[in-house]
């Protein structure tokens, strides 16, 4: 893009002062987050987490539901949640067919929780940009994202186990 012309004389379509302004520890941030969970895929992890959530056998639905929520939470904190999608959503397809449970409400919680994320920078694109404008600091957004984060464990839990199955017929 530097050597590509633009269509006024002279100029290019990217130019260096173009790059000064980027902000760099955005996408470093954002980056970051994503080379984490190609690590978790690459590394075999993935596969580890699926057989751990193997012993959930026999539990009620309602607590693989909420366990399920609180982890995907926890995790979406410190990955983006595009990442965190990416790897948790095959897991708990996976995961319903192994423990004998239809799927469906278990891959919504999960993108549900991964959308639900409120607490740090990386979290997701918005946060990073709100972070980014440097009036809030990290401290400000944990306080406020954490009750946040409570009540989307409690919002998501109850949407997908008591109204999923009315709307969907599950």
């Amino acid at each position: 893009m530097f050597f590509i012309p633009s269509n006024k004389k002279g100029e290019r379509i990217l130019e260096w002062q173009d790059m000064t302004r980027l902000p760099w520890g955005v996408l470093i941030l954002f980056g970051g987050g994503m080379a984490i969970a190609a690590g978790f895929s690459s590394s075999g992890l993935n596969e580890h987490i699926g057989d751990l959530l193997g012993m959930l056998q026999g539990l009620e639905v309602f607590f693989i539901i909420l366990l399920l929520v609180v982890i995907v939470l926890a995790i979406t904190e410190i990955l983006s949640n595009t990442a965190v999608a990416n790897l948790v959503l095959p897991l708990t397809l996976g995961m319903g067919l192994a423990l004998g449970i239809d799927p469906l409400p278990l891959m919504a919680a999960a993108a549900l929780s991964a959308g639900s994320c409120y607490m740090l920078p990386v979290a997701t694109p918005p946060n990073t940009a709100v972070f980014s404008a440097g009036y809030l600091e990290i401290g400000d957004m944990a306080k406020a994202g954490v009750w946040l984060n409570l009540a989307s464990i409690v919002i998501i839990t109850l949407a997908v186990y008591y109204w999923m199955p009315v709307v969907f017929g599950l």
